[in-house]
């Protein structure tokens, strides 16, 4: 190899001078450079590609020690540890991937070397794949990141998927991307070495803190040019979410983290990443991602519809996380947040925010449409307008006009378009009554004070009108209560046409609750301090927050006031027999809360108690089908929250109450057809549970029932699309399970 001096700038074979030379270099590789400049060289190299390349020519000519040497070598050859002894990965415990040669991560050609380099020293986190660790290379003298399987974990299923991300990771050379470094085995596991991230995740860094709009679009605009850069190299992430985004300061700046300007985004986690060219490690019929930032073509779990838009959708929907405070979609529980995904557009931001941009706003709600189309056509097309906003300059994005979406929607649904103009007006002529009294109940307030100045000349008259005030705000309270139960027969209406697939509730309804939750606003302002609350006005207050369960720090002050209340109310109604409404009805906002914040241990906590408790009113009425549904949806959403939390143990268990629950709705029900095809569904979560704790016995049982009762949909049934697509699920399980 020349020597040159330290001086010198010598050119590398791209053209591009070196910041250090070559001398330099070999030094670094054969370890015979000081500490602490061995400490810097190490900064620069994260820093400069030419001098990353330099490093590489160095190894490729037989420079560097074997430890190094190690990680260059290619497909075909067999590596061995520092004794000379070959420890193959046992590729048999993820079967057989498919990959191409020239992508793959070769399993047999993963050596056990943490002993001898890499040492684990902290647990950094913990997901539903693997365990992430703060680690030090005792070669390199750095530090890293060391993500290996969780020892619960199924290698069938995730082994494929580490290597995966090593794949798609090994195609990639961004600054805003985790780089990968290595791949080995450790105790026959695979595990990833990455670059160490020294800072928190964007969901931590940001908490409840609300972040100006200039910096949200300087930050995405950076992810938006990594996500293009992946999307290039032939990579979808396809699982974007503040979680998978790592934050930290640049080593040359002065500045924190409280200072996003100079904060320096990396994108992680290419878990759920599928490398466009290699589609055989993602089974159709999965459905990955995150439910409150997975886009709608996910959520049907077709691949074949999944690709780069998929990407933007995600960008978008970190975008609104930080403009609003909350992700796009958030409902009681991941199931009905998914269908608010297909089915919901989200709230503009700026009703959230008014003083937003709405050229902010624009940009933001494009990447969220729902047809793949409306998109922006590429993530670097976003970057493109995130840079035109930030500098004043006009945006390509246009919103959609309010006639516009009128067509669209009307086009859709021409027979519930009248109807929705009869009920919104009908609505708004509650509203505006319940108003009407309202102020009728503060003048007669007014009077009743003006009585109470009078007494000491005439007490007579005086408790008069006070009993007349009484009597008009009793008279008040019965007028709202009207006007509540027509507001719930709204709401119940939209929970029976949430049953059928036909009728798209979420958006033919979202006036209607908008206008029902005005009206238990008013409602609930009218009442008198908690201690005096009666039984129908803590069952009211509990409505209220149940339909305002996509906000949880709004609830949240009304739920904290009801445990003593709740105490208070059972006690004095001992031989009421539905006084365990109130708790019912507690529990079942407890856990659209912690959904909500996507607490999903503490969530699934409340849905199983929510379950139990349901269990009372069953036993005193075992042919109420409607609670038993309610039992069902209880445990099977006690079981997705923790698979969320990636609390395995109890899922299966839950999601079999969940079926054995609604078995006895399909004997006592009045709508067969209804109850056959959810519980069809239900089925094919419990085969995808089983699936995922690899048994495989059950998973058959599973499907021979599933698929006999998919039969029996008749061909011209509006259920018939929702069966076959439970049929294709079943089918991709399978062939997850029993790979051919």
């Amino acid at each position: 190899m020349k020597s040159q001096t330290d001086d010198a700038l010598p050119v590398g074979e791209m053209g591009a001078q070196l910041c250090v030379s070559m001398d330099k270099i070999a030094q670094y590789v054969e370890c015979l450079l000081a500490d602490d400049e061995a400490d810097r060289f190490d900064a620069h190299l994260s820093e400069c590609l030419q001098c990353r390349s330099a490093l590489a020519a160095v190894v490729d000519k037989g420079v560097a020690p074997e430890w190094l040497a190690v990680c260059k070598q290619t497909p075909g050859s067999t590596l061995g540890d520092a004794k000379g002894n070959s420890t193959p990965f046992d590729a048999t415990l993820i079967g057989t991937t498919g990959e191409d040669e020239y992508t793959k991560v070769s399993a047999e050609h993963l050596t056990s070397t943490s002993n001898e380099r890499y040492r684990f020293e902290k647990k950094l986190g913990e997901g539903g794949m693997g365990v992430v660790w703060e680690g030090w290379d005792t070669v390199m003298r750095r530090r890293v990141a060391l993500k290996c399987l969780r020892a619960s974990g199924n290698l069938k299923v995730l082994a494929p998927r580490l290597l995966q991300e090593a794949a798609s990771l090994a195609r990639l050379s961004h600054p805003n991307i985790v780089a990968v470094f290595e791949v080995f085995n450790e105790d026959k596991r695979p595990t990833l070495v990455m670059e160490f991230v020294d800072g928190p995740t964007l969901s931590g860094w940001r908490g409840s803190k609300v972040i100006g709009e200039r910096q949200a679009a300087a930050l995405m605009e950076k992810l938006a040019l990594a996500v293009q850069h992946a999307h290039d190299k032939g990579v979808v992430h396809r699982d974007l979410k503040p979680s998978n985004i790592l934050l930290s300061v640049a080593k040359d700046s002065k500045s924190t983290l409280n200072d996003l300007d100079t904060v320096v985004p990396k994108l992680s986690d290419f878990g759920l990443a599928r490398i466009v060219d290699e589609q055989h490690l993602t089974q159709t019929g999965d459905m990955l991602g995150t439910p409150a930032y997975m886009a709608p073509e996910q959520t049907l779990g077709d691949v074949t519809a999944i690709g780069p838009a998929t990407d933007v959708y995600g960008l978008g929907a970190i975008l609104y996380d930080l403009l609003a405070g909350t992700p796009p979609h958030v409902a009681q529980d991941p199931i009905s947040t998914l269908a608010l995904v297909r089915e919901r557009d989200p709230v503009a931001p700026r009703l959230l925010r008014p003083e937003l941009s709405k050229d902010l706003e624009t940009i933001c709600l494009k990447c969220l449409r729902k047809p793949v189309g409306d998109r922006y056509v590429s993530a670097g097309e976003l970057a493109s307008d995130l840079r035109a906003f930030l500098e004043g300059r006009v945006i390509k994005a246009r919103p959609l006009g309010t006639v516009a979406t009128a067509v669209r929607w009307c086009r859709r649904h021409k027979l519930l378009a009248s109807a929705i103009t009869i009920a919104t007006m009908s609505v708004l002529a509650l509203v505006v009554g319940s108003f009407l009294f309202a102020r009728t109940e503060r003048s007669l307030r007014t009077k009743a004070d003006e009585a109470v100045v009078q007494a000491n000349q005439a007490e007579t008259l005086a408790k008069a009108e006070a009993k007349r005030a009484d009597e008009a705000k009793a008279a008040i309270q019965e007028h709202f209560r009207v006007v509540l139960k027509v507001a719930n027969g709204f709401l119940g209406l939209r929970n029976t046409l949430t049953l059928r697939e036909s009728v798209k509730c979420a958006e033919v309804t979202p006036v209607l609750e908008s206008q029902s939750i005005a009206i238990y606003e008013s409602y609930v302002a009218s009442l008198p301090d908690p201690e005096k609350w009666s039984y129908q006005d803590a069952i009211e207050v509990l409505r209220y927050t149940e339909l305002q369960c996509g906000q949880p720090d709004r609830i949240e002050p009304w739920l904290m006031k009801l445990p003593p209340i709740m105490d208070r109310l059972e006690q004095e109604n001992a031989s009421y027999p539905n006084r365990h409404d109130v708790r019912l009805l507690y529990s079942k906002c407890m856990a659209a809360m912690e959904d909500g914040r996507m607490n999903y241990t503490q969530a699934a906590k409340w849905h199983v108690q929510l379950g139990e408790l349901l269990q009372r009113t069953i036993d005193n009425d075992p042919g109420d089908f409607g609670i038993i549904r309610m039992q069902s949806h209880a445990y099977m959403n006690a079981a997705v929250a923790l698979q969320n939390a990636s609390q395995m143990n109890d899922v299966v268990s839950l999601a079999d109450r969940s079926v054995a629950s609604y078995r006895k709705v399909l004997v006592i029900t009045t709508e067969p057809e209804v109850d056959q095809i959810n519980f069809i569904e239900k089925l094919v979560w419990q085969a995808g549970f089983h699936r995922d704790a690899g048994h495989k016995e059950k998973f058959v049982e599973i499907e021979a029932e599933a698929l006999a009762l998919c039969e029996k949909v008749a061909a011209g049934s509006e259920f018939r699309a929702r069966a076959d697509r439970a049929k294709a699920d079943l089918k991709d399980i399978r062939n997850s399970l029993f790979p051919m």
